[in-house]
C-alpha cells in the first residue's frame, strides 16, 4: 500500500452477490405464485372502460409471441427505464439517471474493502468480490441508450488513477472484466451527481390521468427490502388486504439453515472449493444439487474451473432458477465470469445446456455464440497489452482450432 496511508476503513457490502440476490427474490416470488417472465419487452398499457390502467402488453422474445396481463394495479418498477415506460401514458416522471462503471481484476488483490478517493474528491472503493477484485465506481449523468450504456477509456483511466494512489502496484494485476449500470436517482436540478439523494419514493399517477399506475423511483440495493415492503403494503391496502408484510421474518431460498461444506465434500469426494462456492450461492439448497452427484458421480465434473461450477449446479439452475438462455447462467453461477472469461468453459457448458434442454446442434451453437458475445462485451473495454494478446489467442482457439467460426456462420444462415 502507499506509504501516505495513515488509516483505512473496511466494509462488508462487497460480500453481496447482486446477481444472486435478484435471483433468490425472483425464485422466492415464483414459489409463492408469481409469474416471473424474463426476455419480456413491455410494449403498451391496457386501459379499462373507465380509462384506468388495468394491465400491460408485452412481447416474449424467446417465444416470439405477444401477450397481455391484467391486474387491479400496475407498478412501474423499471429503474432507469421508468421515465420511458411512463411516457407511454404521457404522465410526468423524471429521474437523474447516473451511470456507474466498475473494473474487475481476475484475482483477489486484497481481502479487505478499502475506501479511496478519485482525483476530483469522489469517494470510491477497492473491494474483494467473489474470486476477484472490483474497483469503482464512477457516477455521471447519463443520456444515452439505456440498453447499451458504454464503458469508455476515460472512465477506465479515472478509476485506475484512484486505485493507483492507494495501491501503487495495481498495474501489475490483470483487468479482465467491466460492468456498468444506471442508477434511477431521484431528479434534482443544480446538484452534483454525488450529492443526489439515494432515498426512494412512490409516485401515484392518478392525478396525471393514469389511475391504477404507480411508479417506484430512486433507492439503492442496500435498502431494497424496505422499499419493497412499503410498496407491497400500499398495494395490499388498496386491494383490501390489511395483513402486515411478513417477508422480513422469512429467509430467502437456501437461507433457512447452515450447510456443512466439509461434511458434504468428504462424503461425496467432491472438491471442497466447488462445494463451498456452491453453498455460497445456494445455501441449504446445495443439498438438492449434490443429490444429482449421488445419483450420477459424473455430475461433479467442473465445467468452469475459475469459480468453479459443476455440471450438477449448471443443471440445477437451468431447471430450478427461471433460466431461459445459456447466458443467464452467468449471473446465477458466475460461469464464464472468472479469469478465463469463458474461453475454457463455454463450449462444454453449451453442450451440457443442450443435453438438459434436449436441444440440437444448431440451438447449442446459438446459445454458445450469445454467451461468448456477452463475455466479450464485458472484456473489450480493458483489452490492452498482455490482455489483448491473450484475447487474440483465445479468439483463435475458439474460431480456428475449434472451427467454431464457420459453424457460427452456418447457424446464422439457417
Amino acid at each position: 500500500l502507499s506509504p501516505d496511508i495513515i488509516g483505512a476503513v473496511t466494509l462488508d457490502e462487497w460480500g453481496i452477490d447482486a446477481y444472486r440476490l435478484v435471483v433468490e427474490n425472483a425464485v422466492d416470488a415464483h414459489s409463492h405464485g408469481a409469474d416471473v417472465r424474463t426476455y419480456a419487452m413491455f410494449t403498451d398499457f391496457i386501459r379499462d372502460h373507465a380509462n384506468a390502467i388495468c394491465g400491460v402488453r408485452f412481447f416474449d422474445r424467446i417465444r416470439h409471441a405477444h401477450e397481455e396481463h391484467r391486474a387491479p394495479l400496475v407498478i412501474n418498477a423499471t429503474g432507469g427505464w421508468g421515465p420511458q415506460i411512463a411516457a407511454r401514458m404521457g404522465v410526468p416522471y423524471k429521474l437523474r439517471q447516473g451511470k456507474g462503471v466498475h473494473l474487475v481484476l481476475s484475482h483477489r488483490v486484497t481481502n479487505y474493502g478499502v475506501i479511496m478517493y478519485g482525483v476530483d474528491g469522489r469517494q470510491m472503493f477497492f473491494l474483494p468480490h467473489e474470486m476477484g477484485t472490483t474497483i469503482g465506481t464512477t457516477d455521471d449523468d447519463f443520456y444515452g441508450d439505456m440498453d447499451e450504456p458504454p464503458v469508455v477509456e476515460d472512465e477506465v483511466k479515472y478509476i485506475m488513477q484512484a486505485a493507483r494512489r492507494v495501491f501503487p502496484s495495481i498495474d501489475r494485476y490483470r483487468k479482465n472484466n467491466t460492468y456498468v449500470g444506471v442508477r434511477p436517482t431521484i431528479y434534482a436540478w443544480g446538484k452534483n451527481e454525488d450529492a443526489l439523494s439515494r432515498e426512494h419514493a412512490v409516485i401515484d399517477h392518478a392525478a396525471d390521468g393514469a389511475s391504477g399506475l404507480l411508479s417506484v423511483t430512486g433507492g439503492k440495493l442496500a435498502a431494497y427490502r424496505q422499499l419493497s415492503e412499503e410498496v407491497s403494503d400500499m398495494v395490499a391496502k388498496r386491494l383490501g388486504n390489511h395483513a402486515p408484510c411478513q417477508t422480513h421474518l422469512q429467509p430467502l431460498p437456501g437461507g433457512d439453515r447452515p450447510f456443512d461444506v466439509a461434511k458434504a465434500a468428504s462424503a461425496l469426494q467432491v472438491s471442497r472449493l466447488a462445494v463451498s462456492r456452491m453453498a455460497y450461492r445456494h445455501g441449504s439448497r446445495t443439498e438438492q444439487i449434490l443429490h444429482e452427484v449421488e445419483q450420477d458421480p459424473r455430475a461433479q465434473e467442473e465445467i468452469c474451473l475459475c469459480e468453479p461450477v459443476t455440471k450438477a449446479e449448471l443443471n440445477h439452475v437451468a431447471s430450478q432458477e427461471l433460466v431461459r438462455k445459456l447466458v443467464d447462467v452467468r449471473g446465477r453461477t458466475r460461469l464464464a465470469m472468472g479469469a478465463c472469461g469463458g474461453c475454457h468453459c463455454l463450449m462444454r457448458a453449451s453442450q451440457v445446456w443442450a443435453e438438459a434442454r434436449a436441444g440440437d446442434a444448431c440451438s447449442q451453437l446459438r446459445e454458445l455464440r450469445t454467451a461468448m458475445d456477452a463475455t466479450f462485451r464485458a472484456r473489450r473495454n480493458v483489452l490492452e497489452g498482455a490482455n489483448l494478446a491473450s484475447e487474440e489467442l483465445n479468439q483463435m482457439t475458439h474460431f480456428l482450432t475449434g472451427n467454431v467460426g464457420p459453424l457460427m456462420k452456418w447457424v446464422a444462415t439457417h
